[in-house]
């Protein structure tokens, strides 16, 4: 899709807002591993696919460069967005969604985890935020901050 496309498509309500509801996970779950603020993107280009682009982004901002992360919360943060939106907007969501956010947690990871223990860190921290979406206190502030990331995305 074209920036343009883009940008019709997110005139859609629903659409714009499972997108947000995307970003919300990844920001709920990177202030945890200690974000301190958020920088929002509109449509952009991935950073690792030249010409293929995606309908909104959150750069997450640390308090410290080269801040150490743990390896279980980076991949919380990272699969939170997918997750989120697959078991809250299920009809909206793709196969392929976390694809680059699995690239990234690779290239965060690599080389202190072998392929197998990135790939049994993401399916875990998957099964850890699926649990912690069947609170309905942990949904509402998902769904509070969900509507507060559609606000500020340059859509």
């Amino acid at each position: 899709m074209t920036v343009d496309e883009i940008r019709e498509l997110m005139k859609e309500p629903r659409i714009r807002l499972a997108v947000a509801l995307h970003e919300a996970g990844h920001v709920l779950y990177g202030r945890r591993a200690g974000a301190v603020g958020e920088k929002y993107h509109g449509p952009l280009e991935h950073p690792d696919r030249p010409g293929e682009f995606g309908a909104a982004g959150v750069e997450l901002v640390f308090p410290t460069p080269g801040i150490t992360v743990e390896s279980p919360a980076i991949a919380r943060w990272l699969c939170a967005g997918s997750v989120v939106k697959r078991i809250l907007c299920p009809h909206l969501w793709a196969e392929d969604e976390d694809a680059s956010d699995y690239d990234e947690f690779c290239r965060y990871v690599t080389p202190s985890l072998d392929s197998q223990e990135i790939s049994d860190a993401w399916k875990e921290a998957q099964r850890e935020v699926e649990r912690h979406l069947r609170s309905p206190a942990f949904r509402q502030e998902l769904w509070a901050l969900a509507r507060e990331i559609e606000m500020k995305i340059p859509w």
